[in-house]
């Protein structure tokens, strides 16, 4: 059964299963309820406490407070149920296109991409859609057998409207030339497409660079969390419940019927694509987000390229909005779309808003006016509890995804995006490091002045011509107090990290790899920092090697051995009694292909998520009042970095079997040991680890406690309990491993 069919005007059953929703809890709906009568009450009071010398200011300020409690509104209205969906199967008769959409992406980036969507494993024809029209593009499409299509004076439209026009699949995904996705993306999305009614599948917008400037990793390694997190697990599931999910301009699958019933579209790869969203949605076409993670692009190393993205993001967003009336005028539209679609707009006027709370302090403190005729204790109660209770509303409702901490700094940095994108300058990426201080600039500002208003109002609040009350004064100082803390995490949180000037994203995950020897000796070792040109080994070497001279050996992927050659970098020493040699070596890929299994691992796959157990999600107020949350800081052990395993067991004749294991920080903990081959668990095992702290040998036995594939693979977890562990045995069994040890 093809897809290629329109909706029918008399479908009115719910997108998604109401048994299948994620509802607010009882307790959570009552503490929103109490927050939205709170709110009314305070909004109601507040109008009666206008300054009328200072009218101007009072609107102004209360106006802000308005718009505050509307978008909360609006937040609680998407969040209230969130979708709940399992992939169904697809039909295996489909035709379809994925057109890769490159911009100012590199080659490298590009190749990547391509190659990720030509190993999909559901049938399908890839194009490589080339908005800049370079030689070498077509020649790298010539290369991987892909379908190539440039601007042409023939396709005044682009070249996105030529590939729409050559291609002829039911189906069409579509991503940008640095989204790489993973092999299950068609698999897990056209399943969808069986109701005649689902015009396009969204998926979440992922970064395989967790070190990037818009992450939070906690000093635990334990909580990741960005600017997107509440979008991806929240946000986007609590729409597409009310089928207003947005399709995103990359990550995206869409029915190509859907597509033809625009005739002026033109996809290019941005992140959100408003307009499509809105008008597929108006001619009656459902949307669905499938929330599992498959694909995976780059986030901004440093705030300049941050700042750039999200302002283009907004100037996008707002051109959109102005065609379509906000959503509330667009044709077609439910009341529940046109709601969260108004949702979406108040977040990118947010800025706006704060704009005013950051200034209103300053204001008060500088000149004396305030937006209240007088202060009283109740309104000062009233004031602390309905924002104080918005806060709360927000981490429920966001379901311990979203903190108000997080929040209010992701706020303060949004001031760079909204006049970046006033100014609408664009920098060069080489020049943006350089110049990132400017885009402190509105943060920097909002700390300085806020920071001077204080002992400035102090002052005049002390001298006889005063012209603020004791309590207008305390008030204004704690304000101002809490505008500067934020705006200093801000700052400090914005400062360029150390590894924003590499060239490449390093890999956090060790891998197993052995070097070739001239003589039977096994020299086994691992490497870490592994990127797409480098890497950093440690552990046995074939001879004493120095800068310049060429080594090949085989990384041990989970997929099979990865053969490589290198040119040495540096030779260093590692730790370990006796200590370990590390040598940095790059890549030499005979051909570019040669480096394609490698790149796949690195940065088309969720592996560092699985093997470090990284969650978004912490318990809320609520949960840790009840007692009744399943994550939080209890949920994990902390463990080092990972070390190469090469395990066996103690039985003579058995076989090697390669993996990656935990280097725990007290040695008689117990470890994970990942195997990229089922082991005999019942037998005892000997786990010869390798990492850049030493060599040695341990024994004892593991338990499979679970299994996973990745890009397809199958992983195999295990709890490895050293002979002498407190859980494993009675006397410890570790020795050191000689370079002539082998696998001991």
């Amino acid at each position: 059964m093809g897809i290629d069919t329109r909706p029918k005007a008399s479908s009115a059953a719910p997108v998604v299963d109401h048994r299948r929703a994620d509802p607010l809890s009882p307790s959570q709906r009552a503490l929103a309820a109490g927050y939205v009568i709170i709110g009314l009450g305070y909004l109601a009071w507040r109008t009666t406490t206008m300054n009328p010398e200072a009218i101007a200011f009072s609107v102004l300020v209360y106006a802000a407070e308005l718009f505050g409690f509307a978008a909360s509104l609006l937040f609680l209205f998407v969040t209230w149920r969130l979708s709940v969906r399992e992939a169904p199967p697809p039909d295996p008769n489909l035709l379809v296109d994925v057109l890769v959409v490159a911009g100012s992406q590199s080659l490298p980036e590009l190749r990547r991409t391509l190659v990720a969507c030509r190993r999909m494993r559901y049938p399908h024809a890839t194009w490589l859609v080339d908005r800049v029209g370079l030689a070498e593009r077509e020649e790298l499409a010539l290369e991987l057998g892909l379908l190539y299509v440039g601007p042409t004076p023939q396709q005044p439209r682009g070249p996105f409207a030529g590939a729409m026009t050559r291609a002829r699949g039911q189906a069409v995904a579509i991503f940008a030339g640095d989204h790489i996705p993973s092999r299950e993306f068609l698999h897990r999305t056209l399943g969808y497409f069986a109701d005649r009614r689902v015009g396009f599948v969204s998926t979440p917008l992922e970064t395989y660079n967790l070190e990037a400037f818009e992450h939070r990793v906690t000093r635990d390694q334990r909580f990741v969390r960005s600017d997107r997190t509440v979008l991806n697990r929240i946000l986007q599931r609590g729409r597409d419940h009310r089928n207003a999910v947005t399709a995103a301009g990359t990550g995206v699958i869409y029915r190509r019927t859907a597509l033809d019933a625009l005739n002026d579209l033109q996809l290019t790869g941005i992140d959100e694509d408003l307009d499509t969203s809105i008008r597929l949605h108006g001619d009656g076409w459902r949307g669905v987000y499938h929330a599992e993670v498959l694909a995976f692009r780059a986030a901004p190393d440093h705030i300049a390229p941050f700042t750039e993205h999200r302002a283009r993001q907004r100037r996008h967003a707002l051109q959109s909005w102005q065609r379509n009336g906000l959503a509330l005028f667009a044709q077609g539209l439910s009341l529940p779309q046109r709601l969260c679609y108004l949702s979406v707009a108040f977040q990118h006027l947010d800025p706006w808003r704060r704009l005013v709370f950051y200034g209103a302090p300053i204001a008060a403190l500088l000149t004396g006016a305030v937006p209240v005729v007088s202060l009283s204790i109740p309104l000062v109660l009233l004031c602390i509890a309905h924002y104080g209770l918005g806060l709360w509303v927000y981490e429920e409702a966001s379901r311990g995804y979203g903190k108000a901490f997080e929040l209010e700094r992701h706020s303060m940095l949004r001031l760079s995006v909204l006049a970046s994108s006033l100014l609408r300058r664009h920098r060069a990426p080489g020049r943006a490091l350089a110049s990132a201080r400017r885009y402190l600039l509105p943060q920097s500002g909002v700390l300085a002045a806020n920071a001077i208003a204080i002992p400035v109002g102090l002052a005049q609040g002390l001298s006889a011509s005063r012209t603020l009350e004791g309590q207008e004064i305390a008030l204004s100082v704690a304000w101002a107090g809490i505008n500067t803390v934020f705006a200093g995490t801000a700052l400090h949180g914005a400062r360029p990290p150390k590894h924003a000037r590499r060239r490449d994203y390093r890999f956090p995950i060790a891998l197993p790899a052995m070097l070739n020897s001239h003589d039977t000796r096994l020299c086994t070792g691992v490497v870490d920092q592994l990127s797409a040109v480098g890497f950093r080994y440690y552990g046995d070497l074939p001879r004493p090697l120095s800068a310049g001279e060429f080594i090949t050996g085989q990384i041990l992927l989970p997929s099979g051995p990865h053969a490589f050659l290198a040119e040495v970098q540096s030779v260093r020493r590692g730790g370990g009694d006796p200590p370990v040699t590390g040598i940095g070596g790059s890549f030499i890929w005979p051909v570019p292909s040669a480096g394609d299994d490698l790149a796949a691992l690195i940065y088309g796959t969720d592996l560092q998520w699985r093997l470090n157990r990284f969650v978004e999600r912490t318990a809320t107020p609520l949960e840790k009042v009840q007692r009744t949350g399943t994550v939080g800081r209890s949920t994990r052990t902390r463990h080092g970095r990972w070390a190469a395993a090469m395990c066996r067991t103690l039985d003579s004749g058995s076989s090697v079997y390669p993996g990656i294991v935990t280097m725990p920080y007290a040695q008689t903990r117990e470890r994970t040991l990942v195997c990229f081959q089922r082991l005999l668990t019942k037998l005892p095992l000997r786990v010869r680890i390798t990492s850049r702290e030493g060599i040695f040998n341990e024994d004892g036995h593991a338990e499979l406690f679970d299994a996973f594939t990745v890009d397809g693979v199958a992983l195999y977890a295990y709890r490895f309990r050293p002979y002498g562990d407190p859980l494993g045995g009675a006397t410890a069994r570790r020795t050191h491993a000689s370079a002539a040890s082998g696998t001991g």
